[in-house]
């Protein structure tokens, strides 16, 4: 799998998608199992309140008819009766006297039209030893819900300012602090999958994405190392340090192409150190390579940047030149030939090399070329070496 593939769009995507709902469901359970609790703990605080009341109001209210019950005396208890109906909670009141065996109250707020969720409590009043009857408050259970409904709305006003509050907190630190940060990973590693290692990305933080981002830059660094490490041996000749068979065929290609596209002179020269083969056998392998690579860095030194000088093999060198002319390359060769014979190389010796040179025509091709300079070399050897034949 590709690093890009482990970054993929549509994936930060579903990340984001993740986040979010996870983000969503965090708040919204805990805020739902709040509100769920506020509203139970709320509406067992009102039943409370309400059997608080009816207790209260019925302790009161035998207190009251007492005497009422005593004497007899309907009026009284009606009008105390009444002062306790008049509370939205009361639904109706009896007084009974079991003296008289009858009741002096007995009223009650409920009709046809509005029923009401009744709950009685009964209190039985005894004096002295005697029974003298009982009262009876019956309140409306029901009048928890419209309070339950005023509860509940101020109860979800709050959470969902308290859900929103947080969200437009979260929702900014989650962008710059995990989504953005990860759309940046997800162009990094497309642009390592797309093998540009010259793109760099610099990450600042502690946190793991800054991590990971450095991690991916340090490989992007090292793989770009390694590439143009595999790169430059891919084109150098590993003895002489200059450019091989393989670099020579590619730049020599693309110049001839050039040359002829804008009709522009091209020569090309291959050179070949004389009797190289006595310096082997006399002063060994060693000392030959030694040769090789202070013959290749003399002629690369001395040699113009717009040309290609390589290795062509063992002791053949090739040198291709753009822009000039056969008349300004056998100048430029000739100085080479010279300076070279009059060098005292390494091993202690002199030596000289020969060279065939060709120029290119309007349809010559690099092999062709090539070939003509082959044939020049052979050339100069057959007619004692150390010397310049043209094509």
């Amino acid at each position: 799998m590709s690093v890009g593939n482990m970054f993929d769009r549509s994936k930060i995507h579903s990340v984001t998608l993740s986040i979010l709902c996870a983000l969503v469901v965090g708040l919204l359970v805990p805020l739902g199992v709040g509100m769920v609790i506020s509203f139970n703990t709320e509406r067992a605080h009102l039943k409370d309140v309400l059997f608080h009341y009816q207790d209260t109001a019925l302790e009161s209210l035998a207190q009251g008819v007492e005497d009422d019950l005593l004497s007899f005396s309907p009026d009284g208890a009606l009008d105390l009766a009444n002062v306790f109906l008049k509370d939205e909670r009361v639904v109706s009141i009896t007084v009974y006297s079991s003296v008289f065996e009858m009741f002096l109250v007995q009223i009650t707020k409920q009709t046809s039209v509005q029923r009401y969720m009744s709950h009685s409590r009964r209190k039985t009043i005894i004096k002295n030893g005697e029974d003298l009857g009982y009262v009876e408050i019956a309140v409306d259970y029901g009048w928890i819900e419209p309070v339950m409904d005023v509860s509940r709305k101020r109860t979800m006003a709050l959470f969902i300012t308290m859900f929103v509050g947080v969200m437009a907190l979260i929702i900014p630190f989650l962008y710059f602090r995990i989504l953005k940060p990860l759309k940046r990973l997800s162009g990094q590693a497309e642009q390592l999958s797309n093998g540009d290692l010259e793109f760099s990305c610099e990450w600042k933080g502690r946190n793991e994405l800054s991590i990971l981002g450095r991690t991916l830059e340090d490989m992007r660094v090292k793989l770009n190392a390694n590439f143009n490490h595999i790169l430059k041996m891919a084109v150098t000749d590993e003895l002489t340090g200059i450019a091989n068979r393989r670099a020579f065929f590619q730049e020599a290609q693309k110049l001839l192409e050039l040359c002829k596209r804008h009709s522009h002179s091209y020569s090309l020269a291959i050179l070949d150190i004389d009797w190289f083969k006595k310096i082997n056998d006399n002063h060994g392998h060693s000392v030959g390579d030694e040769v090789l690579r202070e013959f290749a860095q003399l002629i690369a030194g001395r040699v113009r940047k717009t040309d290609v000088f390589a290795r062509y093999g063992g002791e053949e060198f090739v040198l291709c030149m753009p822009e000039t002319s056969l008349p300004a390359a056998l100048g430029l060769l000739e100085k080479l030939r010279r300076e070279i014979a009059e060098h005292e190389f390494s091993h202690g010796e002199k030596l000289t090399f020969s060279v065939g040179l060709a120029e290119m025509s309007d349809v010559s091709s690099l092999a062709f070329v090539l070939e003509q300079a082959d044939l020049a070399l052979y050339d100069a050897k057959h007619k004692g070496r150390n010397r310049i034949v043209t094509a």
